[in-house]
């Protein structure tokens, strides 16, 4: 797995984790400084929830923990102990591939795009979190080659509501996808990026359908096999491409 960077535009000292829950313990209170510094993630600037402020303390600068560790696609747990010494936080990179991995569709299947189609897809995590991913389809026979990166910015509203509760960006790499045949649409799925089922201000939203949308339009640069010509293919947010969450009652 590469290494991915934050970039805080100093040097960050260690960071820290908001939790809903609370454990029986005593604690010792600090004294720190809000400091709203711009926060990159991987060339991609972010938008630091509310209830998440970036403090420092000591000439060292703190980051939310879960934010930033969901950003570059890690799955956060926590465990609650007796107190504070019992109580434990994970972070696991392990399932945060950053390799786009072959799939098939069996045809027809709604696809309004063409040559390439794309369907967001949703898993959900053991531990209540949900993996955001993209599945890019090739519904035409010959061989595509995608050169240039590009970002898919993706978000989650309730169903039936335009009030957008999570937003993330998945981002591709230099993709070949192999043309169909009698029997599947080939396409490339890509990593997952983790919404830990919480809205913009760090609460646990209600059980219910929401609705995981292309948030903004991408444009797509690529050649079919065996051309140097570069070809270009818009695709936008439609009803043959989003994916309905459900969230179940507990």
């Amino acid at each position: 797995m590469s290494k991915k960077a934050v970039l805080l535009g100093l040097a960050c000292g260690l960071v820290v984790i908001s939790a809903s829950t609370t454990v029986s313990a005593a604690v010792n209170y600090v004294k720190a400084v809000l400091f709203p510094v711009q926060v990159s993630v991987n060339d991609a600037d972010q938008h630091i929830p509310t209830g998440s402020e970036i403090i420092n303390y000591n000439d060292q600068t703190y980051v939310p923990l879960r934010f930033i560790a969901e950003k570059l696609g890690a799955r956060i747990g926590y465990q609650q102990g007796k107190n504070y010494t019992d109580t434990k936080i994970t972070i696991d990179l392990n399932n945060a591939s950053n390799n786009w991995s072959l799939t098939g569709l069996a045809p027809p299947g709604n696809h309004v795009d063409t040559p390439i189609s794309l369907k967001l897809n949703y898993n959900s995590g053991d531990d209540g979190s949900i993996q955001i991913g993209a599945a890019l389809y090739n519904v035409g026979k010959d061989i595509i080659t995608i050169n240039k990166p590009f970002t898919l910015k993706v978000s989650i509203s309730k169903s039936g509501t335009n009030e957008t509760i999570w937003g993330g960006e998945i981002k591709s790499e230099q993709l070949t996808i192999p043309g169909a045949d009698t029997k599947l649409f080939w396409g490339l799925q890509s990593p997952y990026v983790i919404w830990d089922g919480k809205n913009a201000s760090g609460q646990k939203v209600d059980p219910g359908n929401y609705s995981l949308v292309l948030s903004e339009p991408v444009t797509i640069d690529y050649s079919l096999l065996g051309s140097e010509d570069v070809r270009q293919q818009q695709i936008k947010g439609n009803n043959s491409n989003l994916a309905i969450i459900t969230l179940p009652t507990k």
